[in-house]
């Protein structure tokens, strides 16, 4: 139940923030940072992989009209980020540090395919301005549900647990 919310808020205010700010300045990768945060939940990484997958499919409609491109950089993102939950402990140090290494990957991803397909010319500063202008706001954004969701957790082995209190 809790990725599935965690999903549809992210998915929600992605939506809302990018009518409210309306710049590249403040560009928000919520959707895509919030596979971080729904894996514990999932029992397996089959699924994640597959939930990542239809959720980059879903984000593919829904917010770019590039279909399969999101659906990819989501399923490798999961990859990843199963590979990095076994690796580090998750701290709201690690979780910060993770999400900037997604955000740089999802841009770069997205900057590579663009570059590969357009008639136009970028150059690496549209790049790097990207993943600088994608920084501040989804780093915030990754703060607040990691605090979120490590309290509800909390309480949940709580209530759970055989002992009293």
């Amino acid at each position: 139940m809790i990725p599935l919310i965690v999903i549809i808020l992210s998915f929600i205010l992605e939506g809302l923030c990018s009518l409210i700010f309306n710049s590249s300045l403040l560009a928000t990768t919520f959707s895509f940072l919030s596979l971080l945060f729904i894996y514990p939940f999932v029992k397996e990484k089959k699924n994640f992989m597959i939930i990542s997958f239809i959720f980059g499919l879903i984000y593919d409609i829904t917010y770019t009209g590039t279909v399969l491109l999101n659906a990819f950089i989501f399923l490798v993102a999961s990859i990843i980020i199963i590979k990095l939950y076994k690796t580090f402990q998750m701290n709201p140090f690690n979780i910060i540090i993770i999400s900037i290494s997604l955000i740089i990957i999802y841009r770069s991803i997205t900057y590579l395919f663009l570059l590969s397909i357009s008639n136009q010319s970028f150059n690496i500063m549209v790049l790097l301005e990207s993943i600088y202008s994608s920084l501040i706001l989804n780093a915030i954004y990754v703060f607040i549900i990691y605090f979120i969701l490590t309290r509800k957790c909390f309480k949940k082995r709580i209530q759970n647990s055989k002992i009293k209190y």
